[in-house]
């Protein structure tokens, strides 16, 4: 789900557009779902994106894009490109990995005296 946040933050003071984006948020979301708006919960990494970026004008630009699940008693709101944290954590072992073989590929080796 895309939504657009910009035509209704862009007149908004900065020190109001964090709680006024997560509101819209919410609303959209329940529109969307067909939920009530008391239900929806959004995800740790959507609500530090949303404190991070609303207050300033580069937010305004972008179109904010979502992953909604449902489910019997809540619904659920993460970011689109968030990963899950099994895959974060195997990508900064490889990373890890990366780093060791590029450190011993740069070691200087050990000149013959003559």
């Amino acid at each position: 789900m895309t939504i657009n946040l910009r035509k209704k933050l862009l007149r908004l003071h900065t020190t109001r557009r964090r709680k006024r984006a997560a509101g819209l948020l919410m609303e959209a979301v329940a529109r969307f779902s067909k939920s009530d708006p008391d239900k929806i919960r959004l995800d740790k990494g959507l609500n530090e994106f949303i404190l991070k970026k609303a207050s300033g004008a580069s937010f305004l630009w972008a179109k904010l894009k979502v992953n909604v699940e449902k489910s019997a008693d809540k619904v659920e709101v993460k970011m689109y490109s968030q990963k899950t944290q099994a895959q974060t954590s195997q990508q900064t072992a490889k990373a890890d990995e990366k780093k060791q073989a590029t450190k011993e590929a740069k070691e200087p080796k050990p000149q013959k005296q003559v």
